[in-house]
């Protein structure tokens, strides 16, 4: 995963995407596949669900840990900052 300032860069399933923030509309933790695989603690949590302005969402894997709690915590702040533009027009 490769964040630049305006758009984030995976490979999953062997297809590179690359999604602009600004696109990002909901950042959450995947709880429904976290249950499925089995995870009970938050501190093992590794996926998060992004939903897009187009509807469409996606489950990403992270290292569980710090790391998802960073990634989250950044991606959240772009949403948050997406919805206030948003508010503005």
């Amino acid at each position: 995963m490769l964040f630049t300032n305006i758009k984030i860069v995976f490979k999953t399933e062997n297809q590179l995407l690359e999604l602009e923030y600004k696109e990002l509309f909901d950042v959450k933790p995947a709880l429904s596949a976290e249950i499925k695989e089995g995870v009970k603690k938050a501190s093992d949590f590794t996926k998060l669900l992004l939903t897009f302005n187009d509807k469409s969402s996606l489950i990403i894997d992270v290292e569980k840990g710090l790391p998802y709690n960073g990634i989250y915590q950044m991606l959240h702040y772009i949403v948050t900052i997406n919805k206030n533009e948003n508010k503005m027009y």
